[in-house]
């Protein structure tokens, strides 16, 4: 797996011209979204106000069924968010340019051939 940076090399005024470079590195993934079900979110998936990169659906811990809203995604339900994820490739269409396409080690094992799955992977 590549060695992600978290945060980019930082440069401000107060530092002069000299530049940091941030020594973290992006969180790593160990549960599915509940919305695209991607390999895309960190802490099995209990990772608070965390957004998922490929379709944006901000994790929300609060909600106990898919048909609630969620506050954190603007009132969408897991329900819409994954219709929408379906038709658009986001939970929201004017979402869709902030997404990115999923890398194949965030297919899930058990899926990596269905259609689904292989139209939003960048390899």
């Amino acid at each position: 797996m590549e060695d992600y940076k978290f945060l980019p090399t930082v440069n401000n005024d107060s530092m002069g011209n000299r530049q940091v470079e941030a020594n973290r590195k992006e969180a790593f993934a160990d549960g599915t979204c509940p919305c695209c079900g991607y390999i895309t979110i960190p802490n099995q998936g209990d990772a608070v106000a965390y957004i998922c990169p490929i379709c944006f659906w901000e994790i929300d811990l609060f909600i106990n069924s898919e048909s609630e809203p969620s506050d954190q995604n603007n009132g969408l339900t897991l329900k819409q968010a994954r219709d929408n994820f379906a038709a658009f490739g986001a939970v929201s269409p004017w979402l869709k340019q902030c997404c990115r396409a999923a890398k194949a080690e965030e297919i899930p094992k058990g899926k990596r051939d269905r259609a689904g799955f292989n139209k939003n992977v960048d390899v």
